[in-house]
């Protein structure tokens, strides 16, 4: 019996012990998936309403690696580190720089090979087809660079736009987005941190 006892307080132990082994690599795992593979994402303004509102807090998956033109998802929204051009257009207009962590977030509207036309009043068609509306007056004006002109994007060039394209600063304003520069995509909504609601939904 004495021995029996001895036998099974050892293997209680290693039990226990293989327990801590075993959640402490699900925290490891759990750690670099979160580093690494996973991340919270803020979305500061009103520019993919009604899709992504102001405040939200979205679950995004960072990509392994840099996007092919077989991996140009039309409709997909992404996450991506501002262009120069994006950062020029912030500091000519906004009189702002932007913080090398900043990430925007987007629809992709057009993807490598296709035809885009911007008119005057910031409408945009992809290869004869109207995809957005246009913006106001006042803020057509920052979309001339690129209006009334067919641009065929390149091998590694998106084109990408706000869902809310009344308040989005987007590619009709700064150019077409490389593919290279975009570093995740969104999974679920989580929360609105200005309502403090609980809100989890699968993004599209």
């Amino acid at each position: 019996m004495k021995e029996g006892r001895i036998v099974s307080f050892w293997d209680d132990i290693l039990i226990t012990s293989a327990s801590y082994i075993q959640l402490s690599l699900c925290v490891v795992i759990a750690a670099f998936l979160l580093r690494n593979v996973f991340s919270i994402a803020y979305v500061p303004s009103e520019s993919m309403v009604p899709t992504l509102n102001r405040g939200d807090a979205v679950l995004v998956q960072y990509l392994s690696s840099r996007m092919g033109k077989a991996e140009c998802r039309r409709e997909e929204i992404v996450f991506f580190r501002p262009p120069e051009e994006l950062r020029e257009y912030v500091r000519r207009v906004g009189n702002a720089e932007l913080r090398s962590r900043d990430l925007f977030v987007k629809r992709i509207v057009g993807c490598p090979g296709d035809q885009v036309y911007i008119d005057s009043r910031g409408s945009v068609e992809i290869n004869g087809n109207r995809v957005g509306s246009g913006v106001s007056s006042d803020r057509a004006e920052g979309t001339r660079a690129f209006a009334e002109k067919q641009v065929k994007l390149s091998d590694d060039e998106v084109f990408v736009l706000g869902d809310n394209p009344g308040r989005s600063v987007d590619s009709r304003f700064w150019g077409p987005l490389k593919m290279q520069n975009i570093v995740a995509r969104p999974i679920v909504r989580l929360w609105n941190t200005l309502k403090h609601s609980v809100r989890v939904e699968e993004l599209k």
